[in-house]
């Protein structure tokens, strides 16, 4: 089996390609075309360490700065906490959790992408994958309004954690030591490389699966595409 490089790893993920599909310079007679073929996202980027180990740490428990959830909720339940759980009360043995500047700045990205009072907030991902596996915990869906909604789909995707634990499992292993080339290098260590990683929230866009296409692009043309709706 033929491995990707680590080059066309990195080359797929988030921050590699957005700019350059987000701010599109065209001539003034070609108005008519958007400038921006993409969703409007901001990227928060390297993650602090400890926000990846919580992600890896067992159990769903939200950090003790963001203990609220709303985005799925009617207004008579907004502001559900989960840091009254009784289960988890009693584990006095758990790590606890706490990134206040990370929370804040999950805060400032929801108030920046705005958004009207039906389609404010945000959907977030890592790298690679969105934690579209981990609906279930949010009313079955990604709209994030607040930033424990966002660590509440993270914490819960198996997704997510791939992208943590095995995004360059089937990278060329002699390949993967001779990364200096690349703009970030890694520990020659099992641990995930923290500074690697980064949080994209994208403002919220209620589409539709059967609107969606997938497309494929080669040697810098459209080769094909695909109508959705696409399994996890």
């Amino acid at each position: 089996m033929i491995k990707p490089t680590p080059r066309e790893v990195y080359a797929c993920q988030f921050s590699s390609w957005y700019h350059k599909f987000r701010n599109i310079h065209l001539p003034d007679d070609t108005r008519k075309y958007r400038k921006n073929v993409t969703i409007e996202s901001i990227i928060i980027s390297p993650l602090p360490s400890e926000f990846v180990r919580y992600l890896l740490s067992d159990g769903v428990r939200l950090p003790d700065c963001a203990p609220k959830v709303s985005s799925c909720m009617n207004d008579a339940d907004a502001d559900v906490g989960w840091e009254d759980d009784d289960e988890y009360d009693s584990c006095d043995d758990q790590e606890r959790f706490s990134f206040p500047s990370l929370t804040e700045e999950i805060q400032v990205a929801i108030n920046t992408l705005g958004g009207d009072s039906n389609n404010k907030g945000c959907m977030p991902k890592l790298n690679w994958s969105s934690p579209k596996d981990a609906t279930w915990i949010n009313c079955g869906s990604l709209k994030c309004t607040k930033p424990g909604d966002v660590y509440l789909l993270l914490k819960s995707s198996e997704f997510v954690a791939f992208d943590l634990e095995r995004a360059r499992k089937d990278v060329d292993d002699d390949i993967l030591t001779n990364m200096h080339d690349l703009t970030v290098e890694c520990t020659p260590s099992n641990e995930p490389c923290a500074q690697k990683f980064e949080l994209v929230l994208r403002k919220w866009c209620n589409l539709h699966p059967s609107m969606e296409f997938r497309c494929f692009v080669y040697d810098h043309k459209l080769s094909k595409s695909i109508f959705g709706p696409f399994p996890n």
